[in-house]
């Protein structure tokens, strides 16, 4: 019953149309773009593009809209970071590559001072977080900003043997920077310095052992964050 009374629902919606550019990483080696198309019911997804870029094993994409890049990790050993710019049409092309501490598994983009954007990425098999001056300059030497390594003081059984940075999450005020560690069991929270763009630590919340905190997400409700 409650799934004829959704299709019921659905079939009385108007009918809508839609257009949208989709961005997915592949450990294939490519980035993908596809073309989402359609009215109505008929709906199309179809593959535009396949750039073998960014690595071995492709992890994340970070949109950077203000700058027109996308900001792609790669997992492996020897990791890398590497800008996509995208054109008016969609298409990509590869910027810049530069050498990363491995295991990026995620990033977020948080602002500074004066228009400074940094970009910050959670490695899960380098026991860091890194952080990078975006967009990098023409003929600039990139290396990360920061890096913040992280240890265990009572190592337990895989995944809890080493810090395991699972993902790197803004608060909605933009001013701290949330890191879900698997490994130790914490969330790590840190406050950003707005005019350096460094990272403070403050206190971790502890989670139960063996629990692995891997995501989270903020919501913005009319009472509270």
């Amino acid at each position: 019953m409650a799934l004829r009374n959704l299709l019921t629902f659905s079939l009385a919606l108007p009918t809508f149309s839609i257009a949208a550019t989709l961005y997915a990483t592949h450990y294939d080696g490519n980035v993908y773009r596809l073309s989402l198309e359609g009215e109505g019911d008929k709906v199309s997804l179809k593959q535009t593009q396949a750039l073998q870029t960014c690595g071995k094993a492709l992890s994340w994409l970070t949109v950077d809209l203000e700058h027109g890049l996308l900001w792609c990790s790669d997992e492996p050993s020897s990791g890398s970071l590497t800008s996509l710019e995208i054109g008016n049409d969609g298409a990509m092309k590869e910027m810049v590559k530069v050498a990363a501490p491995n295991g990026g598994v995620d990033s977020i983009i948080y602002p500074g001072e004066n228009g400074k954007n940094y970009l910050s990425i959670a490695h899960y098999g380098d026991t860091s977080i890194s952080t990078w001056e975006i967009p990098f300059g023409d003929k600039q030497e990139v290396r990360p900003y920061e890096v913040l390594n992280f240890t265990l003081d009572n190592p337990g059984k895989a995944p809890q043997d080493q810090s395991r940075p699972h993902q790197a999450l803004l608060d909605l005020t933009g001013s701290f920077l949330i890191l879900p560690d698997l490994g130790a069991d914490l969330v790590r929270v840190f406050l950003i310095d707005k005019e350096s763009g460094k990272l403070h630590a403050c206190d971790s919340i502890a989670y139960k052992e063996g629990s692995g905190p891997r995501f989270g997400e903020f919501m913005d409700s009319a009472k509270d964050t």
